[in-house]
């Protein structure tokens, strides 16, 4: 099986890959401990003949777009291969449809019911100091803010399994730019800052002075102690693995 950016739901029905997505140097490096064997396939360019290097017995394209243009008919030629039209939108049918396909249906349904009992025992834990209370997931830079809205990647974990209210500037399904200026009109109660090339925002001296301006101190989540560094690695993901993830993280930083 070749299914480039699929790997978190392959891994999640126990399937291990014929070759693992890449761009560049960049892996998804959260699903390394499964696949640190398997070798990597450029999916900035997607060569069919790259593809057939790993002698797949079937390949599953994870965007439609990525299957225009003749591509779909080259990849048919190496192997029966499955079209998403965008397999990132709904990560759970997208897991289910893959079980299907790969005759793992049973096992499918087994670690979503499992995933939805874990995800309910979180959201409890937490309900104490997070029932009503608004979180922002961001990504900074040292001239603005990029804001993750709710159906998009982590956000359907803070806002939808785990029960975070949606500020109004949340409310969407894709980012939404905003400036320093603007962020008391966010006010989250939690902020969660996205590292960077693994570095943590809130060490980085470039963006100090952000974190030196009254705008930025006097908001609810800094006044509070509440804004926490994250792994963008999973973070800007979608997938049951990745999900857990992020629901660990947001209990554990939660709970300190």
């Amino acid at each position: 099986i070749v299914a480039p950016y699929l790997e978190d739901a392959l891994v999640s029905l126990g399937v291990k890959p014929a070759a693992q997505w890449s761009a560049g140097a960049l892996l998804l490096n959260y699903l390394q401990p499964q696949l640190k064997d398997v070798p990597k396939l450029d999916f900035i360019k997607l060569l069919p003949e790259e593809v057939a290097s790993f002698e797949p017995d079937l390949f599953i394209v994870p965007f439609a777009v990525r299957a225009q243009n003749g591509a779909y008919d080259q990849f048919a030629k190496i192997a029966p291969t499955y079209v998403f039209q965008d397999a990132t939108k709904d990560w759970r049918k997208t897991l289910l449809t893959l079980g299907d396909l790969l005759n793992r249906t049973n096992k499918a349904n087994e670690v979503l019911k499992e995933y939805d009992t874990k995800m309910a025992g979180i959201k409890q834990f937490l309900q104490a100091k997070t029932a009503g209370k608004t979180a922002a997931i961001m990504l900074i830079s040292d001239k603005s803010f990029s804001l993750m809205q709710e159906q998009t990647y982590s956000g359907n974990v803070v806002y939808g399994a785990l029960g975070f209210q949606v500020p109004s500037m949340a409310k969407g399904n894709d980012w939404k730019e905003i400036s320093l200026e603007v962020l008391p009109e966010l006010n989250a109660d939690y902020i969660f800052l996205m590292q960077v090339d693994g570095a943590d925002p809130l060490q980085n001296k470039d963006l100090a002075s952000i974190y030196e301006t009254l705008i930025w101190k006097n908001l609810n989540a800094v006044e509070a102690g509440h804004v926490y560094s994250v792994d963008r690695d999973y973070w800007i993901n979608t997938g049951l693995i990745a999900n857990e993830k992020v629901a660990e993280d947001v209990q554990e930083l939660v709970s300190e």
